[in-house]
Parts: structure tokens; sequence; C-alpha cells
């Protein structure tokens, strides 16, 4: 019985050690984005050696994580808890800047592209609006946005969805091009 409670103990300092120090390396090296550090803890493990330290995904400069196979490039400003390439296999490219409101989320393998080849010169890329994307806002696998796109508030894009067009506040869409294929109940925050 003593025996048990001193483990219960020790495993207990273990974890309060073990969560001070990620919560120290969060803090280090994604100072400005430490609201995602309450997602869990020890997941950024997995992003600051590859990152950080290494550079595997040229992402050393952007101050979120970044999955080691996900590549986040340009112009791009975003607001809380939002997961932009955090998950395997996402192109965020940037050329033509991307603005992103608070909460979105993506699953692997988004594409989120600002900028398209001029057809005169592959070489150039044709100016264009941003891509804006407004406050919670989940952009299923595989999903694509294309340049100038404007997607509203409170929206799901459906995994494997193209988007080409403007999306309405709460709209849940889905198909290549993408189609709103109902309207959606407002946004609610988890209790905490």
């Amino acid at each position: 019985m003593i025996i048990k409670k001193i483990m219960n103990k020790f495993k207990n300092i273990l974890i309060f050690i073990h969560n001070g120090y990620y919560y120290f390396l969060f803090r280090l090296f994604y100072p400005q984005k430490i609201e995602l550090y309450t997602i869990s803890p020890s997941m950024i493990k997995g992003y600051i050696i590859p990152q950080k330290i290494l550079n595997i995904n040229r992402c050393r400069r952007i101050p979120w994580p970044v999955h080691f196979t996900s590549l986040v490039t340009g112009d791009i400003k975003i607001g809380k808890l939002t997961t932009l390439g955090m998950f395997p296999g996402c192109y965020i490219q940037g050329i033509n800047g991307i603005i992103i409101d608070n909460n979105l989320w993506c699953g692997p393998g988004v594409k989120i592209i600002s900028g398209n080849h001029d057809e005169t010169n592959y070489r150039q890329h044709e100016p264009q609006r941003p891509i804006r994307i407004g406050n919670n806002v989940w952009i299923g696998t595989n999903a694509i946005i294309l340049p100038g796109v404007e997607i509203g508030d409170n929206c799901i894009i459906g995994a494997e969805s193209v988007v080409t067009h403007d999306i309405e506040s709460d709209s849940v869409t889905a198909g290549n091009p993408t189609k709103i294929i109902r309207k959606k109940k407002p946004y609610r925050e988890d209790p905490i």
C-alpha cells in the first residue's frame, strides 16, 4: 500500500515535469501561438526538431507548428487557434496573401493556393486578391482552396472539395467544384 502511494506520487511528479518541459519548449519556439498548447502539450515534440531545428520543411520562420511533411510559404496572417499545416501533407502557398481569422481547423492534405501561374509565362504568378477565411472554419482532408476565394464564418468545407468561388457564412459544402449542400447551425464553443 505504501509503495503504491509512493509510486503514484512519483508518477505525478514525472507528469508535472513532463508537461512543464513541453510548456517551456512551446513558449520558446512558438511564443505567438501559446493558445495551441492547450490542444495537446506533448504534441510539440513532433514539431520542434523537424521544423525549428533541422528545418526539414523549410518552415523554420513560420511562428506556429507545421508538420514536417507540410509546406507553408508566402504572406500568411492567421488568428488564434488556427492549425494551418499542422497535419501531414498540407501545401499552403501565400504568394498573393492568405488572411485567416480565428479557429481554422484543417485536415491532412489540405491545399490552399493563392496564386496561379500566368498563362503566357509559367515562371510568373498572376496577381489576385488574397484568400480570406473567416472564423470557425473546418477544411476537410485533401480539400483545395484556389486563388481569390473568400470563405465566410462558420463553414465546413468537405473532404476532397475544390473551392473555386466564394462561400457564404454558415455553409456546409462538398464536391468538385464545391457546392453548398446545406446551411449550418451557429458555431458553439465547448465549455472549459
